[in-house]
């Protein structure tokens, strides 16, 4: 016995139908409030192939719907558009595209008619990178030589040339090197160096002030200055990072970060991932060693992660289309995804890293990760002193458990990153046990990676490895190498001895006796 296929509505044939009749008269209606065609033909529900299938009660609601989307439509910008559909990605790149050419237009004329400045009203966010590229422009027409190359915001080269800035290889991987420190860059006081300091959430306060005791007993030439990121309600109805810690990063360059809690659901968006995009640090780089002494399954892990930080599906682009339905959008674009694979290949040199892997699954998302993917290929064609592959996703984390002595530094996107880096982190002991640090054009925030334990706050019982070890990245970068090797030695001989370990490493000590016995041997 077969049974026949059901037809599915065409709105373009027509029907004889209720449905049909209520279909064709929707699409007329929404054609008049200018939604596009696939918008108005395409809308797709998970598990059921067209629209038809909604259920016959619901189908009011669902015209309700659409007419509500065709409102939001009109009432938001060009550039953020909501287009459920597969060529989302593309179009935002293009329309980007088409603002930037826009703005630099606009900027290039004002500068060769003499205006000095230019008025925000005409330019939309890249003012600040459509007038240097119009003052470029206009240096060329007239033989200036007033600008440098640094002092124009081009992604690709700028990545290139902040991660050229990278300290020499060493000779041990026991000292990652991240990147260097412009001294004449950062805010100074009585000859120290100020980095703000965010204690975070739930534990963060007691380990954060473990940090800060370690730093006074080795003599650590810092003063912090500390900050509260309690999300506030500005004028527009929004909440964001306090204004006062957004100073205090752009003065200070550099910072070290507790763990933030991350509401689910409704509420403010993570704090974690407002202050990557605040402050622009695209790369995320995770060292995973194993600990002498601290006995896991693995003991010949040795790897690095580096991931892209700001877009991929973290880039907070998704909505609900219809009741019942949300679209999330996967960000992918060029500059974002050269200028990780440049710091990667960078930190690899830096470092005496040997291979860098690129982690993807280009063969399912064949535009997104095929960008990233050609960005990484080309940029490895530039460093061929580096070996190069590629590996999925799964393929990774599969070889990963096997043998993790076959990988050396993997790059990939936002959401992979964030994924396997946890999967590496727990191959040494788990993330309390794991430095974090995120790098950017004009600054560089290290954090501990670890949650806030809030069944655990308050009781003395925290273990401040993992902000330890991240605020050594912190002293590595800033170039006080010798203050960062000192404080890892006294760290890892106190987890090696064993005898003073908090309870997620085994042992019974408190967060304050394992802070002194660290303390001591500084």
């Amino acid at each position: 016995m077969t049974t026949a296929a059901r037809p599915t509505f065409d709105p373009a044939k027509g029907g004889s139908g209720i449905r049909e009749k209520a279909f064709g008269k929707l699409s007329k209606q929404v054609s008049s409030r200018d939604l596009p065609a696939h918008l108005t033909l395409k809308v797709r529900v998970p598990g059921q192939d067209t629209i038809d299938e909604l259920n016959e009660k619901d189908f009011k609601a669902e015209l309700e719907e659409r007419e509500k989307v065709a409102q939001l439509e009109k009432s938001r910008s060009d550039r953020y558009k909501l287009v459920p559909s597969l060529e989302h990605a593309t179009q935002i790149k293009l329309a980007l595209k088409a603002e930037r050419d826009k703005e630099r237009e606009v900027a290039r004329e004002a500068i060769l008619d003499g205006e000095s400045e230019l008025n925000d009203t005409h330019l939309g966010p890249n003012i600040i990178n459509a007038r240097k590229m119009a003052q470029l422009d206009a240096d060329e027409d007239f033989g200036s030589d007033e600008f440098s190359e640094s002092d124009f915001d081009d992604e690709d080269d700028e990545a290139r040339r902040f991660s050229q800035r990278l300290l020499t290889t060493t000779s041990s991987r026991s000292t990652p090197q991240v990147s260097s420190f412009q001294q004449k860059d950062v805010h100074t006081s009585g000859g120290n160096t100020c980095v703000t300091l965010i204690p975070g959430d739930g534990i963060g306060p007691e380990i954060s002030s473990a940090v800060q005791q370690i730093f006074t007993a080795a003599n650590v030439p810092i003063d912090w200055d500390v900050v509260d990121v309690t999300p506030v309600k500005y004028p527009d109805g929004k909440f964001g990072i306090p204004q006062k810690a957004i100073e205090s990063v752009n003065r200070h360059k550099i910072g070290l970060k507790g763990p933030l809690m991350t509401p689910i659901g409704k509420g403010h968006r993570s704090l974690n991932l407002e202050i990557r995009k605040v402050f622009n640090l695209y790369a995320n780089i995770r060292p995973c060693r194993s600990l002498e002494g601290y006995q896991t399954l693995y003991d010949n892990v040795d790897v690095v992660t580096i991931r892209e930080n700001t877009e991929g599906e973290y880039s907070g682009i998704e909505h609900e289309i219809v009741t019942g339905v949300v679209q999330s959008i996967k960000l992918i674009t060029e500059p974002a995804s050269r200028r990780v694979a440049e710091y990667a290949f960078e930190y690899a040199k830096a470092n005496g890293r040997k291979m860098v892997t690129a982690v993807h699954k280009a063969n399912i998302m064949r535009m997104s990760d095929g960008l990233f993917l050609q960005c990484c290929r080309e940029t490895a064609e530039r460093h061929p002193e580096i070996t190069y592959t590629e590996m999925y996703l799964d393929t990774v984390c599969l070889n990963m458990v096997q043998d993790p002595s076959k990988f050396d530094v993997l790059v990939m996107p936002n959401l992979y990153g964030d994924i396997l880096s946890d999967l590496c982190a727990g191959l040494v002991g788990g993330l309390g046990v794991t430095p974090s640090g995120n790098i950017g054009k004009g600054g560089a925030v290290f954090e501990s990676v670890h949650g806030t334990a809030p069944d655990i706050a308050g009781k003395d019982k925290a273990n401040p490895t993992a902000l330890l070890l991240s605020a050594c990245m912190m002293l590595r970068h800033m170039q006080l190498t010798d203050f960062a090797d000192r404080i890892e030695v006294a760290c890892l001989d106190v987890i090696k001895e064993a005898k003073y370990l908090t309870a997620d490493l085994g042992g019974r000590a408190k967060c304050s006796e394992f802070t002194k016995e660290i303390c001591e041997k500084l």
